[in-house]
């Protein structure tokens, strides 16, 4: 079961999806609620296509080695929309799509051990975590990855009870209704258990935080005009229009 929350005539409403629901873009035109109300935490080099291909650059300096623990960024407030809005890149880098699966915090959750951690969890949605081109990736990016919309978030939040295996979900990737990378949730290293316990051990999560589990190689660039689209049987869909971000300063001019 899918449930979600739209704020109409300033009182807020639970969604319970079901065949009626009209899909697509027209759901989108409802006033939803997006579900994360605290952070957003993001989990790179987590899959194996993606350490694959960066087996050679990862065995020189400075990294020397692949991560020994989970390699942890933070998706910023300014960077999360909701399906149907638009996601803003800059013309002069590339941008690229990042399927993943979201895993949101139900609970206050500190020092779980790993037996107990899918009893914190609300529920899952899709993410589509968007970056510029990755060229560091020990220390991810705070520009590449915190720009203006660079992370779209499902609003509806798929039951765990709906879920037989958070681990076998694929992630149909689509741009402009043509079908461009196929993600599964089976290539990722740390498992979400692994990660809820081992992040908890430092930082209380909290209701409504919402664990990015990691993406697979980045392959499909964004261009001004697309349609890019994320799918799955589970999950749902979640769809953002791409538009030219307006730059109003270069590089040179923050010191990067």
């Amino acid at each position: 079961m899918k449930r979600g929350h739209i704020l109409l005539d300033g009182q807020d409403w639970e969604i319970i999806q079901h065949s009626k629901l009209p899909p697509g873009p027209e759901a989108n035109k409802l006033p939803w609620k997006l579900p994360v109300t605290g952070t957003v935490i993001g989990v790179a080099l987590n899959t194996t296509s993606i350490l694959a291909s960066l087996e050679d650059q990862l065995d020189k300096a400075p990294y020397k080695e692949a991560p020994k623990t989970p390699v942890l960024f933070i998706k910023t407030a300014n960077t999360h929309v909701k399906s149907g809005q638009a996601v803003a890149i800059p013309l002069d880098q590339p941008s690229f799509a990042g399927p993943a699966l979201g895993v949101l915090i139900g609970k206050v959750a500190s020092k779980v051990r790993e037996e107990d951690a899918l009893e914190v969890i609300a529920g899952y949605t899709l993410v589509n975590e968007i970056s510029l081109e990755e060229k560091s990736f020990y220390r991810p990016d705070i520009k590449g990855k915190c720009r203006d919309t660079f992370c779209p978030i499902g609003t509806l939040i798929t039951d765990t009870s709906s879920i037989a295996d958070p681990s076998a979900l694929t992630i149909d990737v689509s741009v402009n209704g043509v079908s461009q990378q196929q993600y599964s949730t089976s290539e990722l290293i740390y498992s979400i258990p692994q990660l809820i316990a081992r992040i908890s051990t430092f930082m209380t999560l909290q209701p409504g935080d919402l664990l990015i589990t990691g993406t697979p190689l980045k392959q499909v660039r964004l261009q001004n005009g697309d349609i890019i689209s994320l799918h799955c049987k589970e999950l749902g869909s979640l769809e953002n229009p791409v538009v030219a971000a307006i730059n109003h300063e270069t590089d040179a001019e923050i010191g990067q």
